[in-house]
């Protein structure tokens, strides 16, 4: 699988803290020669959906294509076992789709989106 417009490889997150806050993540980088840049914005709708870094980075990587990516903007789905407590109720899994643009040969994350339930669909 390829990263429209990126190697496909692994990544290696360096995040800094700033007043006990995830301020910003730079670089991610991409077999060490492409960054992924998570601007204070998505880092913050990280935290607030409940998707970990080590989430995200995994359906990038390892995710398939979101059918729902608007034009000029790259999505990927994945579903994760979850079997916890979200928000007072119990859920089996969690569906994370991120989407991204690339911009000068660097991918931009732009949102993470997840959904709590159970038997929800996957691709191969």
């Amino acid at each position: 699988m390829k990263l429209r417009g990126l190697p496909r490889g692994r990544f290696r997150a360096q995040v800094r803290m700033t007043r006990g806050r995830l301020e910003r993540a730079v670089p991610v980088v991409l077999l060490g020669s492409v960054d992924v840049e998570i601007p204070t914005h998505a880092a913050d709708r990280l935290l607030l959906r409940g998707v970990s870094l080590e989430e995200a980075l995994e359906c990038l990587e390892h995710g398939w294509p979101a059918s729902d990516a608007v034009p000029g903007t790259d999505g990927r789905v994945m579903v994760f076992a979850f079997a916890g407590e979200r928000l007072g109720r119990f859920y089996e899994e969690k569906e994370v789709t991120v989407y991204w643009k690339v911009e000068s040969g660097r991918a931009i994350l732009l949102t993470p989106k997840a959904r709590y339930g159970a038997g929800f669909p996957r691709q191969s």
